[in-house]
């Protein structure tokens, strides 16, 4: 086995000079063979000499040939080899960086530039902290000046979004404004979602209204996308007013959400208590002819059980179980759980406990899951306010019942109420149930109080047990 001989700064140095040497010889072998290949390729009329910064320079470029193709992509792909293992990525970076100015400037190819972009961008490795990467990038744009396609902007636009770079996207933007190239969209959504990732949403407003204009001066078609971010943007922050404006603005502008999207903005207005919002919703859905989804149907359940119509949505559930919705399913257990706790609202046991049951008989073995991140359908939440009014309203067998399933959850009552449901299974004469809580209680280091051990061992008596009576004292003692 070979030993390991450690990198001095001499070999380095030596090795870094070989390096520029390859690379040396790469670009001469580059530009001489495409010089011969431009030359032997098949004849065309003799091209006018023009100044390449000119419209007219951009239309006397010809489409490389294979040959000429084939061998930038050898030296593309060594340069690719040297940034993923080189040590000074900096400087193989301004080699690289070098290669695309001479490129330009030796052969004006544009339709090369463009492929050598993408695929820089695509595939080569570059730290996060690498500035060169974006400088690269930088001087190609730069070096097309107006004859860059609209989509190599578009990738160094989402090079700095990722890089949370604002200033650079900013200065990208002007130029392009400058050259006279049009900001597409997508280079605005880049600038909107940076905005919003910076929590500026001001900026973001001032950029939507900017891109509005300028689609509407170049003729250009909106996505539904960017009103969307944005309306999902206001209602984060409570501002129902500005998202109702710009739902309206997104219809005036002949646009429509699909689907999906009009059932997110359901479930977001409900959510910070714009129910009427969240209705209209679903109101211009149906008017539109679109077809309501599955979920759309249980964000609509979880709008009428938050708003305390509980009377529209116990009614929708029950078309949803008797399949009167056409290619919709039986309600899942996240649908049920809205009704639960509109009940449960409401004090209302009878149709808590029964939404309870549906729930319990439609969870998948997923949703019983305990494992980060998800949250068990079931928990505190639901559990602790539906025991509490189990007993207040005596309903003591489905009280076991519910503790019991607390217990495979791994949720256990409070002191207080481990002692309330001792109490009420003791003189109810559960002895199955006091037992197990007793047990449950003592596990956990509950403190029994004076009226929970009275209830024990006048338990204990009524049954002739003398022998529990007097344990229940000395456990307590």
């Amino acid at each position: 086995m070979t030993a390991h001989i450690p990198v001095t700064r001499k070999a380095t140095d030596v090795g870094r000079r070989n390096a520029a040497l390859i690379l040396q010889r790469q670009l001469r072998s580059f530009f001489s063979v495409a010089a011969v290949l431009r030359a032997s390729s098949s004849p065309s009329p003799p091209r006018q000499t023009q100044t390449p910064s000119t419209p007219d320079a951009n239309k006397s470029r010809r489409p490389q040939t294979p040959e000429e193709q084939k061998l930038y992509d050898e030296v593309n792909e060594r340069f690719l080899k040297q940034l993923g293992s080189s040590e000074s990525a900096e400087k193989v970076w301004e080699d690289y960086s070098r290669l695309v100015e001479g490129t330009i400037e030796k052969f004006n190819y544009s339709i090369l530039s463009h492929h050598m972009l993408l695929k820089m961008l695509e595939g080569t490795p570059a730290p996060p902290t690498l500035n060169a990467k974006a400088g690269v990038v930088t001087n190609l744009v730069k070096g097309l000046g107006k004859y860059a396609r609209p989509e190599e902007y578009y990738q160094l636009a989402r090079l700095h979004e990722q890089r949370n770079d604002l200033p650079k996207l900013q200065s990208l933007i002007n130029e392009m404004r400058r050259n006279n190239i049009t900001v597409t969209p997508d280079i605005f959504n880049c600038l909107i979602r940076l905005h919003l990732h910076r929590n500026d949403i001001s900026s973001a407003s001032w950029a939507f209204n900017l891109m509005r204009r300028s689609a509407s001066a170049t003729n250009t078609p909106l996505h539904p996308t960017t009103y969307f971010t944005l309306i999902r943007a206001h209602l984060a922050r409570n501002n129902i007013k500005a998202a109702d404006n710009l739902l309206t603005q997104l219809h005036s502008d002949g646009l429509h959400l699909d689907v999906p999207g009009y059932t997110s903005l359901m479930i977001q207005y409900a959510r910070v208590g714009s129910f009427e919002s969240a209705l209209k919703i679903y109101e211009h859905l149906i008017a539109e002819n679109f077809k309501p989804t599955f979920e759309t149907y249980r964000a609509l359940v979880m709008v009428y059980c938050r708003s305390g119509d509980l009377d529209k949505a116990t009614k929708l559930i029950d078309d949803m179980e008797s399949g009167l919705l056409e290619g919709v399913t039986k309600p899942d257990a996240y649908t049920y759980k809205f009704a639960l706790r509109a009940y449960l609202s409401q004090d209302d046991f009878q149709n808590s406990h029964h939404y309870y049951i549906k729930m319990r008989k439609s969870m998948l073995p997923k949703d019983e899951t305990l494992l980060p991140p998800r949250k068990p359908l079931l928990d505190e939440t639901i559990f602790y306010p539906l025991l509490a009014l189990s007993l207040d309203t005596s309903h003591l067998p489905q009280t076991y019942q519910i503790y019991y399933d607390m217990r495979k959850f791994k949720i256990h009552p409070s002191q207080e109420m481990f002692n309330t449901l001792i109490i009420a299974f003791a003189t109810s004469e559960m002895t199955e149930a006091m037992t197990l809580v007793y047990a449950d209680a003592k596990k956990h280091g509950v403190w029994m109080e004076i009226e929970t051990t009275g209830a024990l061992i006048e338990h204990a008596l009524r049954r002739g047990d003398l022998d529990g009576a007097v344990d229940y004292a000395v456990d307590v003692g």
